[in-house]
């Protein structure tokens, strides 16, 4: 380079060298920072699903992949590059946990909301980017808080309780007076009633 880098000279020359304990070196000094900067950063939401280190470990690893791209000399334009790294980490990370959490929730409404709906609300939930979307919608709705009425009531006690209730199976087998292996079983059959009945079309064919 025809101006020196002033920061960890020695670390900076390895790491251009392709030096892993060069680079190492050369980041470590910024750990701090930029485990302050994710803590700040990151959502409460999502921190249970990664830690702050762990980030800022992913970050460590994109940075030592495109440090070849990297044509600051200062110290302070590193600890910028790496906090623009460590920012894109954390929104990747977020994006991921809010597609999780949609999933869920798909996986959730017809336990926490459809058994329950009346007309207006299963309108409202169905809203789609065309008519078809919306009558699709509303059509899988309608068949799901049927499917729930339609299985025998031990079968859809067990299933809401430990799917919408979220609890574990001794505690729900304490509630209905059952063995532990005899409300899994309960819960098991209480899935495949469901599958069974959501299988097959609105005219009851396959």
């Amino acid at each position: 380079m025809s101006e020196p880098f002033d920061g960890d000279r020695d670390a900076f020359d390895r790491a251009r060298n392709g030096s892993s304990d060069g680079f190492g070196d050369l980041l470590e000094g910024f750990r701090e920072y930029l485990l302050l900067v994710a803590g700040k950063r990151i959502s409460k939401s999502v921190l249970p699903k990664a830690s702050t280190s762990d980030v800022v470990q992913n970050t460590f690893l994109e940075a030592q992949k495109g440090f070849a791209s990297f044509r600051g000399k200062t110290n302070a334009e590193l600890k910028g590059w790496l906090r623009k790294i460590l920012v894109c980490e954390i929104c990747e990370l977020e994006r991921k946990f809010m597609r999780s959490k949609k999933r869920s929730i798909r996986r959730e409404i017809p336990l926490d909301t459809v058994i329950d709906m009346d007309t207006a609300e299963i309108r409202s939930a169905s809203r789609g980017p065309s008519p078809e979307e919306r009558d699709r919608r509303r059509d899988q709705f309608e068949r799901l808080r049927e499917a729930l009425r339609r299985i025998p009531h031990a079968q859809a006690a067990v299933f809401l309780m430990r799917s919408k209730d979220d609890l574990d199976f001794p505690a729900i087998a304490k509630r209905i007076n059952k063995s532990d292996a005899a409300t899994r079983k309960i819960y098991a059959r209480a899935i495949e009633s469901l599958r069974e009945i959501l299988r097959k079309g609105p005219d009851g064919n396959k």
